[in-house]
């Protein structure tokens, strides 16, 4: 018992020096914690702003964060529900990149669909500057009688 009692007594003595080293490393790094965290939520933003712009997206920078969130928490819970504590993590893992795997590959495809129609577009544009001798007028045509995504990037020049 008195073994214990010394355990005990020790742990007591020790607690209250944790944590006041756990509170000054908590002042100490709070700043640098916090602008890290803002650096990182601010590039997100600027990734989430950039793929809503290359995709003419419907939708806004907030929603597909909003979106990416709820993909996170939803990989997390099928993921504990299918494999338990280690699915979590792989869950969480997979609801975290798909979405960066998901813009990567629609930018990809984006891409070759505007190679694909660059010939035609460029005949067309060549024409319509022939008829029109107006080059808005003849992006705007562009933009009027070509399909997407040729059409969206006419709009842009456009507008």
């Amino acid at each position: 018992m008195s073994a214990l009692f010394s355990l005990r007594g020790y742990l007591m003595a020790i607690l209250p020096l944790v944590a006041m080293a756990t509170f000054i490393a908590l002042l100490t790094l709070w700043d640098p914690a916090r602008r890290a965290l803002e650096r990182v939520i601010g590039r997100y933003g600027d990734w989430a702003r950039r793929t809503v712009a290359q995709l003419h997206l419907t939708l806004s920078a907030g929603e597909l964060a909003l979106r990416h969130v709820a993909l996170v928490v939803a990989g997390g819970f099928v993921g504990g529900r299918l494999a338990g504590a280690s699915g979590v993590v792989s869950g969480l893992f997979v609801g975290a990149i798909a979405p960066w795997l998901w813009a990567a590959r629609a930018i990809r495809q984006r891409r070759k669909q505007l190679e694909a129609q660059l010939d035609g577009a460029l005949q067309t544009l060549a024409n319509s500057l022939l008829a029109t001798q107006n080059l808005v007028e003849s992006f705007a045509a562009l933009s009027r009688h070509l399909p997407p995504p040729m059409s969206q990037e006419a709009e842009l020049i456009v507008k």
